[in-house]
């Protein structure tokens, strides 16, 4: 399996479709969003998860949806045309403007042409980022099988109409009807720990910035690279126990290795500290429950190895 694996790391393959990001270049904020989205692939699409992007802390989120067909507008604060689809308590965010998986199962088939609304809410506090928009109902992005219209904000549960508002998020989905099949989330799982580039640097961490699963992109993001590093590398492979870099020869004091085997890496640009690396997982039913471990370094000034290490991050592959 890890030589299966190892064919999706390096071919690093672009087909996947999903997940279709909005932006999180977040300018506002609010308790939540509503929105609408048109299926345009002919099959219909299955949306199955939302990331969003949450002020730091720990939150509770609810996902509603209106009939099929229906848009969101003419019910903005009517509560009862909303059916809640689920809700997710404790969701520790990943930071602002980094997406932060969401495991409520959406699992909402879409047939093609066809708008379906959606309202994804933080319960406890108004702690969902969104972007300013430009015209309430406005296409703002699309892919070859959906597309994301403007909403608005909404203070929790159905008060006050915020717009133009554009939620902040991946919308998660799968081609076809396959709202029958659970949704079976993924993990990440932190281990090991990282290490500074200097005293006012802080350790070089790597976060799951959504939940690994076939058929779409494993996003992991880089933090706390130090500015004289243009990028980050994220390594992948399988975890392993803690290896000090200075055991192998590389004099960077308190970094180690956390990867037991290598399989391919991937190179991110660095953006105010931050690098997001992408894996495009094979839709392949037999990768469900496998594991996959990433690591990532960077440059810095502060060794005379000139490298520093992030923590390990495992995910666990689901649908």
């Amino acid at each position: 399996m890890l030589k299966f694996l190892s064919i999706a790391v390096i071919g690093a393959s672009l087909a996947a479709q999903s997940p279709l990001t909005t932006t999180f270049a977040s300018n506002n904020g609010q308790s939540g969003n509503m929105f609408d989205i048109v299926a345009t692939n002919a099959a219909g699409i299955t949306v199955k998860s939302f990331d969003v992007n949450l002020d730091v802390g720990t939150w509770d989120l609810e996902v509603y949806t209106l009939p099929s067909g229906t848009p969101y507008l003419p019910d903005v604060n009517n509560a009862a045309a909303w059916t809640l689809v689920g809700t997710a308590a404790g969701i520790v965010s990943n930071g602002l403007n980094i997406a932060t998986p969401l495991p409520i199962c959406v699992n909402t088939f879409v047939p093609a042409a066809t708008t379906q609304a959606f309202y994804v809410t933080v319960s406890n506090g108004t702690a969902m980022n969104y972007t300013n928009g430009t015209t309430t109902g406005a296409l703002y992005t699309s892919n070859a099988d959906l597309e994301f219209y403007e909403g608005s904000g909404l203070a929790y549960p159905f008060n006050a109409n915020f717009n133009p508002r554009v939620w902040n998020g991946n919308i998660n989905y799968e081609v076809g009807d396959t709202s029958a099949v659970s949704c079976g989330f993924g993990s990440n799982v932190s281990y090991g720990v990282g290490c500074g580039g200097s005293a006012t640097t802080l350790d070089l961490e790597l976060v799951g910035a959504s939940l690994p699963s076939i058929g779409n992109n494993w996003n992991l993001t880089t933090n706390n690279i130090d500015p004289v590093s243009p990028i980050a590398i994220t390594f992948l492979g399988a975890s392993g126990v803690a290896i000090p870099l200075v055991a192998i020869g590389l004099n960077a004091p308190g970094c180690d290795l956390n990867l037991s085997t290598l399989l391919g890496s991937i190179q991110g640009t660095a953006v105010a500290g931050s690098a997001t690396v992408s894996l495009a997982l094979p839709a392949n039913a037999a990768l469900i429950g496998q594991q996959l471990s990433g690591q990532s370094i960077a440059l810095t000034l502060s060794n005379s190895a000139n490298i520093v290490s992030s923590n390990g991050v495992t995910g666990t592959i689901g649908n």
